[in-house]
């Protein structure tokens, strides 16, 4: 399943070996983690999950979930969507 639910905690393990984050960051990836994978094996691989960091958007998506939909992996940034998304959710505010 290339980039899908397989072992996505293993996926954060090395995400986190290379990149910073504070201790709650971490935590809540670890927590989302497990998600991402049900999510992902939940719905085939028909759908794809992403988990993004918004600390740095050049490189925000952490885990991902069935990748092989789009291509994307772990280190790439946010799609221009993405960013749609968030600035509508801000403005909703």
């Amino acid at each position: 399943m290339g980039e899908s639910g397989i072992n996505l905690p293993s996926k954060l393990d090395e995400y986190l070996a290379n990149y910073r984050v504070t201790e709650a960051d971490e935590e809540a990836m670890r927590t989302l983690a497990p998600l991402v994978e049900g999510i992902a094996r939940m719905f085939g691989t028909h759908c794809e999950v992403v988990l993004h960091s918004l600390a740095d958007l050049s490189r925000s998506i952490i885990l991902i979930g069935n990748g092989e939909l789009t291509g994307r992996k772990v280190g790439a940034p946010i799609t221009n969507k993405g960013l749609e998304i968030l600035a509508e959710a801000f403005e909703s505010r």
